[in-house]
């Protein structure tokens, strides 16, 4: 298995470059990003889960995930090391500043049957607040066609409400400070995707 030609995803569109090597292909994605608020800065923490199935029928994977450690230990390496090397390839901006997204956890499970792995990163970055009352964050891409169904979810402090949003994915404020974004296989996406909330 090429784990260095792995898919993986933007950082918030949820996006991958299509590798025809790789055996385990990209099924659905989802995101939930956390903000909050404290002393001045804004720290934003991201659960990113990423179901794949294995379009071979060999499970030598499972196998070796289930019963060899070591093999786990240098897995979870490669794909946390492959997923840094993206992430550090994005442009995120809070309030006008770039910010460097970091992983701080992987881990690999599997759903249902040896056939679909689950990988799951931690991804945390943070930035100062502005001091006009209006928070700007903004992750700028390339423009690309989804792959597979996608969700991303942000939840902001119980106290905030989000003031605007650009983005190419539908997308629904389902409470004030909670915002759904959700695209669907063959969806085309632009580069931009903004939100601006304030603290009330």
């Amino acid at each position: 298995m090429n784990r260095e030609n792995r898919e993986y995803p933007r950082l918030v569109k949820i996006m991958a470059t299509k590798k025809l090597d790789d055996p385990l292909k990209p099924i659905a994605a989802a995101s939930t990003i956390h903000v909050t608020h404290h002393d001045g800065l804004i720290d934003f923490t991201q659960i990113l889960v990423y179901d794949y199935v294995n379009i071979s029928s060999d499970k030598t994977y499972y196998r070796r995930i289930k019963r060899e450690p070591s093999f786990v230990a240098q897995e979870v390496t490669t794909i946390e090391e492959n997923m840094q090397r993206y992430l550090d390839e994005e442009k995120n901006v809070v309030n006008g500043e770039r910010v460097y997204p970091h992983v701080v956890r992987t881990s690999i499970d599997f759903k249902t049957e040896a056939r679909f792995p689950v990988y799951t990163w931690i991804i945390t970055f943070g930035g100062n607040e502005s001091d006009s009352g209006t928070q700007n964050y903004e992750a700028i891409t390339t423009p690309e066609t989804l792959e597979y169904d996608v969700k991303s979810t942000y939840v902001f402090p119980a106290n905030s409400r989000i003031v605007e949003i650009e983005s190419s994915l539908v997308h629904e404020n389902v409470l004030k400070h909670i915002v759904v974004f959700r695209g669907s296989k063959g969806d085309s996406i632009k580069p931009l995707e903004r939100l601006c909330w304030i603290l009330e």
